[in-house]
């Protein structure tokens, strides 16, 4: 099934390594994006695009604000100034408003940061819409300046400016922020939370039913229809995610505002083409466009705690490793396959030596460094679509679908050989070891009580033989078809195979 991910693996753009180059070609195009979309009444861009961008660009990598970037982006302004043949003076005072939107809007982010703001969906939201405010602020603050040097205050202006500014920020901030870090499509989200991947038709109808609307609206000079739009956009917010809510949102906004101005709509939809008029325009806009991010935004939170706890609720807090209850899960679906299907895997149960010692001499934050040391080893020692578990203290399990004996001798080796090597705990080094008790399915039986069962003796067999070596079951059930031609040929005489490192 073609899925949208596959498009973007076509559309990616080679990453510009240069920071530098990067942060001034990006509010480059933004500058030119302004000039696309147009100019409102008041005298601004009807969308600020570039400002907006660098703020996002930077918050997004993390980078402190550098004054050489800040004097280059102005640089940047003047040549665009002049490529446009605007006044120079109106450039100078455009480029310092940028630069102190900038300036600002990456501080307030940075601040908020620190103070744990942004920990969440929903206060990364709240953290963004403080950063519009208070870098449309000191845009205002600088517009004012420009103002009275050339006489008198506009407050209407102004206010089309902060309006303007919080729009802008706001959804090119939520752009930014989103991307990549929409809801999570992996193998794991997908079985904890039962949901299914949007497919790249529901984007496409979506956007398609949204654009119609406002279209449709303008054409008519039926404002009902932009609310129909508005609508549309829940889709998104419900279904397709936050990252796709925010763009969707960002094109009807620029839908709305390059034409609404023109609509034929009636009086108190469309006002004069005024800077007051403008306002209006942006207040419609944010009660259009809001609701739809304010619920993606609660969903996307909704879905992260879903993850959060399902992922809780099957791992063991310490290690990470899968659980008790969530590992006798998995035996008894791997035992029903190899008893309808007959899938050979091997079950293994393994005990951290001599752990009770370590605790007891050490104390229990090196025991716990221990168990984490331990539990990564035996993690990699075997494949990632393996299970392995902590069913607790210092007990561990495991099951992987083998298809030989020599198979099951080999993993059971490694085991023991990877984690028997020396493990430094806070300036003490130990050298950890396991004993292994193992049993293979079907051939020693299918129930996994029963194969619970018959590895535990062989772990205490294992124990009792001198621990650090593995031992394995074998039983008056196992069916030669299910082994190597040699094995099938004659059973056993004994009972348990003993496997020494040492």
């Amino acid at each position: 099934m073609f899925k949208l991910r596959d498009v973007r693996a076509f559309v990616r753009v080679p990453r510009i390594r240069n920071r530098s180059a990067a942060l001034s070609l990006c509010y480059a195009v933004g500058l030119l994006a302004d000039q696309i979309i147009g100019v409102g009444a008041a005298g601004y861009p009807l969308l600020l695009i570039a400002a907006p961008a660098a703020v996002g660009m930077l918050v997004r990598t993390g980078d402190r604000l550098d004054p050489i970037d800040l004097l280059k982006l102005f640089a940047v302004h003047i040549v665009m100034g002049l490529l446009f043949r605007f006044p120079p003076e109106a450039t100078l005072w455009a480029g310092a408003r940028d630069v102190a939107t900038i300036a600002v809007g990456v501080l307030a982010f940075q601040l908020m940061r620190r103070r744990g703001a942004v920990a969440s969906p929903i206060g990364l939201m709240g953290a963004l819409l403080v950063v519009a405010l208070a870098s449309s602020l000191a845009a205002v603050a600088v517009e004012a300046a420009a103002m009275l040097g050339g006489g008198a205050l506009d407050g209407v202006r102004l206010a089309a400016l902060m309006m303007v500014g919080v729009v802008s920020m706001t959804l090119m901030l939520s752009i930014s922020i989103t991307q990549g870090r929409d809801r999570s499509k992996s193998f794991l989200d997908s079985q904890v939370t039962n949901e299914r991947e949007p497919r790249a038709w529901e984007y496409v109808g979506a956007a398609a039913v949204a654009m119609l609307m406002v279209e449709f609206s303008i054409v008519t000079g039926w404002p009902v229809a932009a609310l129909a739009a508005s609508v549309a956009l829940l889709w998104f917010a419900l279904r397709l995610g936050l990252f796709a809510t925010t763009v969707a949102a960002f094109g009807f906004a620029v839908l709305f505002l390059m034409h609404g101005a023109a609509a034929p709509w009636p009086e108190p939809f469309s006002p004069a083409r005024t800077a007051a008029g403008d306002i209006l325009r942006y207040v419609a806009l944010a009660l259009l466009a809001t609701p739809s991010i304010v619920v993606a935004t609660v969903v996307f939170e909704q879905q992260r705690l879903k993850r959060m706890f399902a992922y809780r609720a099957r791992h063991d807090a310490l290690t990470r490793l899968t659980n008790r209850a969530h590992f006798l899960e998995m035996l008894h679906a791997y035992a029903e396959a190899a008893r309808r299907q007959e899938r050979r895997f091997l079950l293994l149960l393994v005990d951290l030596d001599h752990f009770k010692a370590v605790n007891d001499t050490f104390g229990h934050a090196r025991g716990d460094k221990m168990l984490i040391a331990v539990s990564s080893r035996i993690r990699a020692s075997f494949r990632a679509t393996d299970v392995v578990a902590r069913l607790g203290g210092d007990e561990f399990a495991v099951i992987a679908p083998i298809s030989s004996v020599e198979d099951a001798m080999r993993l059971a080796k490694r085991v023991v050989d990877n984690v028997y090597q020396d493990c430094d705990l806070e300036g003490v080094s130990l050298r950890p070891s396991v004993t292994v008790g193992g049993v293979l399915a079907p051939d020693n039986g299918a129930g996994s009580e029963r194969l619970l069962l018959l590895a535990d003796e062989a772990l205490y067999k294992a124990k009792a033989a001198g621990r650090n070596c593995w031992r394995f079951a074998g039983d008056e059930l196992r069916r030669p078809a299910m082994l190597p031609p040699a094995a099938a040929v004659a059973a056993p005489d004994h009972e348990f195979e003993t496997v020494f490192i040492d």
